[in-house]
């Protein structure tokens, strides 16, 4: 295909903004793969040379396939690679990692449709953690949901994370008190109140020393105060000072 001009928008976390830069690209004609509900397309960045797939609604306005919702689903993911990062500097006893994502306008075609991109995956497969999740995995994940809701002071948690063949995660849920960010996949309190009643404290969290959620908060060090702070303004649980 023809090289094209997108706009490329990174989520920056820290700051609560989308970077752009514009971007040559060479989208492929054909998916080379589908699913219930996306399909597939390669595209190679002619500036970086790296090779990506675009995820494409087949249904426009179908939950989750809006612009609006796109944009969401790009900030909660990643969201979710910084609070990882910040779960993998505790040395956990195996580390989270979640597949990073952004967004390309494709502004030469019609509409100037926003889509979500990321990273190749070869034998590409995610599911739900089940009881065919090795327990390893299954401890991990459950245990960087605890910490989220840690980090947070129960304002949000990041949960039902999707496991990829890769060893890494990918689409969790966000739901937090303000659903300032999720968009309408953002379940609020009472998704957060769910999250509470079904999770058990496993060997994982009790390593970190997480705490009971149930428990009075514990007075936190300046330095513990500051940190949480900063993350409560990353994800928009707080105005910037």
């Amino acid at each position: 295909n023809e090289p094209e001009v997108v706009h490329r928008l990174d989520y920056d976390a820290e700051e609560n903004q989308w970077v752009s830069s514009p971007r040559e690209v060479k989208i492929a004609v054909q998916m080379f793969a589908q699913g219930g509900k996306l399909g597939c397309i390669m595209v190679q960045d002619l500036e970086d040379r790296k090779t990506y797939v675009i995820k494409k609604p087949f249904e426009s306005d179908s939950p989750g396939a809006t612009t609006t919702d796109i944009y969401e689903q790009c900030k909660v993911r990643t969201v979710a690679v910084h609070v990882a990062a910040k779960f993998n500097k505790l040395r956990p006893r195996l580390q989270v990692l979640f597949l990073p994502c952004f967004v390309y306008i494709l502004t030469e075609r019609p509409g100037q449709p926003a889509v979500i991109v990321e990273p190749v995956v070869l034998n590409h497969s995610k599911a739900p953690v089940s009881s065919s999740t090795p327990p390893s995995e299954r401890d991990a994940i459950e245990c960087f949901e605890h910490f989220s809701m840690h980090l947070s002071r129960c304002n949000f948690v990041l949960c039902n994370a999707l496991a990829l063949s890769d060893g890494r995660w990918t689409d969790p849920e966000y739901h937090s008190v303000d659903q300032a960010i999720g968009g309408r996949m953002n379940g609020g309190q009472r998704s957060i109140d769910q999250w509470m009643i079904c999770h058990q404290e496993n060997d994982d969290c009790r390593k970190l020393n997480l705490g009971r959620l149930f428990e009075e908060e514990e007075e936190h060090d300046e330095e513990g105060d500051d940190d949480i702070a900063d993350w409560e303004e990353m994800v928009g649980l707080r105005e910037p000072q």
